[in-house]
């Protein structure tokens, strides 16, 4: 297998490289092909270069020549945008590989990078929380740590992006803690049909 810049290897934590490989064909891929009427609901797809959860799929027929159309409103997994795909059943369409990975959180430092360490022993120094609009995430891990816990979080990992999705934490007292992260969700953006 060759390394290629643009492509993220997976990594020794990644137990399901393999199987991935030889399913979605090449190595480290981002997104494989499928049929948009195998399509479902909670389901996952590529709409105008967005990963894309899929929260409604309605199928219907045109009116002019009977063709069978599916339409698909989804929600951008990073953004939390709203899309409308309208388009006939047999289309090919691309569907992302999703990925959910859990580590724990070994270091915050002073700059906002996070040091985290994988279920397998190695470690990844290499997480970003800086900025404003990671400052609830970066907040509530400081938060915990300095409370002696043991916070552990999960990132989604999707076409090479990656975003905190959950962080757990277990206090010196047994009590448990939990907050999720979702995206902001803003107004829908229609597709035109696809001819």
């Amino acid at each position: 297998m060759l390394w290629r810049p643009e492509i993220r290897p997976s990594g020794p934590y990644d137990t399901n490289r393999l199987q991935r490989e030889s399913y979605y064909g090449e190595p480290g891929a981002f997104s494989y092909s499928s049929q948009a009427c195998a399509l479902r609901v909670r389901g996952h797809l590529i709409m105008k270069s967005h990963a894309c959860k899929i929260t409604n799929l309605k199928t219907g027929t045109t009116k002019s020549d009977e063709k069978k159309i599916i339409r698909i409103r989804g929600t951008d997994l990073f953004s939390g945008e709203k899309l409308e795909y309208i388009l006939p059943a047999e289309t090919a369409v691309k569907v992302p590989v999703v990925n959910i990975y859990k580590y724990r959180v070994l270091m915050l430092r002073e700059y906002g990078a996070l040091t985290l360490g994988d279920p397998m022993g190695g470690s990844r120094p290499d997480v970003n929380v800086r900025g404003e609009e990671l400052k609830a995430e970066r907040d509530t891990i400081y938060e915990w740590m300095m409370k002696n816990g043991d916070v552990r979080l999960e990132l989604l990992n999707v076409m090479g992006r990656e975003r905190i999705i959950k962080i757990t934490a277990t206090l010196d007292s047994g009590e448990e803690l939990e907050r999720e992260f979702r995206p902001n969700v803003s107004k829908l953006t229609r597709t035109p049909k696809e001819e």
